[in-house]
């Protein structure tokens, strides 16, 4: 019997359609949510993003998934700063939303 691997994470989305909806329910949160602040030292943490992404009642099951998602939205509306651990831990702490 050969030597199978194992996955090293779960499946998050069970389908391709749950993660079009997340997708969806991301690109409508930046739309609503997100604005640019006219302050360079604006910077909120991943705490205060999924803490107002919850507030409505949307789920985020993965942290790192949301921020993933969420960055890469915000690359195209918003000029972003994102910041990440540096201790080696793929981590993310949080952004600054910049005009």
């Amino acid at each position: 019997m050969q030597n199978v691997q194992k996955r090293k994470h779960t499946k998050v989305f069970s389908n391709t359609d749950q993660s079009e909806m997340f997708k969806a329910t991301v690109s409508q949160f930046v739309d609503s949510r997100i604005t640019a602040s006219q302050n360079r030292k604006s910077y909120l943490t991943l705490r205060q993003i999924i803490d107002e992404f919850k507030k409505n009642g949307h789920v985020a099951s993965s942290e790192t998934i949301f921020f993933t998602e969420l960055k890469d939205q915000l690359e195209h509306k918003h000029p972003t700063i994102i910041y990440k651990n540096s201790n080696g831990t793929r981590k993310y702490l949080g952004a600054s939303f910049r005009d």
